[in-house]
């Protein structure tokens, strides 16, 4: 495919590009020093976007898109035309939380309303450069970038308490240990409080027998988990997964 060149020309943040003779909003990320890339594309007036990630390895390089066609994300790879001046998209804003397996947590937030990418990772234990293999004190953690005009952090917390059970210490389903804990790693002040907030009217609901046991967590650096582990459930449909929308309806 080639492609490592048209990736490279996009710069990393925000950035702006017309595609279709339409503009674009851009967002690159770099994760695995330097061998990973995550783009997300979207026109600042339309429903249209591109979702893509690439990986490089010593032998190949793989192009992943996310529910498109490849020949779209390569078109658009080949043919957008860069606007050299960057924006920060004020609206972008990023929620970290953990809730068990973070395939199926990954599964469940990506198509959500306002969800515009997600990252699974490890967050909040002992280690720089967590692996699977060895995170010692670390969460299997999600980090999800969301467009604050279409959704919010309560609404986040909202859905992140009816997809897991909030109620079990250190375990979802089959799964046991701290790096299956749920927890909210909050940035700042507000993000806490909301999240106690949003606590009390779970509890307050008893739609979970128990009380809720979800730590908060002053926010710790994410670490992106290997490739392998990103979009894990698009790309093996039947993989394992415990997480499941236990409740229709809104805690809020």
């Amino acid at each position: 495919m080639n492609l490592l060149k048209y990736i490279q020309q996009i710069p990393i943040g925000h950035s702006l590009g017309i595609y279709n003779n339409k503009k674009h909003s851009i967002l690159k990320e770099i994760y695995n020093k330097g061998k990973s890339f995550k783009i997300f594309a979207e026109e600042l007036e339309g429903t249209n976007f591109i979702s893509l990630n690439y990986y490089i390895t010593s032998k190949k390089e793989y192009l992943k898109p996310c529910e498109m066609p490849q020949e779209k994300v390569i078109h658009f790879l080949k043919n957008v035309q860069l606007i050299t001046k960057k924006i920060e998209m004020d609206t972008h804003k990023k929620a970290y939380i953990a809730g068990g397996c973070f395939w199926g947590m990954e599964e469940l937030f990506r198509v959500r309303p306002g969800i515009l990418d997600t990252e699974v990772g490890y967050q909040g234990g002992e280690n720089s450069n967590p692996t699977y293999r060895n995170h010692p004190g670390h969460a299997e953690a999600i980090e999800i970038t969301y467009n604050e005009n279409e959704t919010s952090f309560r609404e986040i917390l909202d859905y992140f308490f009816r997809i897991h059970n909030p109620t079990t210490i250190d375990r979802q389903g089959n799964d046991r240990g701290s790096s299956y804990r749920s927890a909210i790693f909050y940035q700042n002040e507000e993000e806490k409080k909301i999240a106690e907030e949003i606590i009390a009217i779970v509890n307050t609901s008893k739609k979970w027998q128990d009380k809720v046991v979800t730590t908060l967590e002053p926010f710790a650096t994410f670490w992106a988990a290997e490739p392998e582990h990103q979009d894990y459930l698009v790309r093996n449909p039947n993989g394992y997964t415990c997480h499941f929308e236990r409740f229709k309806e809104s805690f809020i």
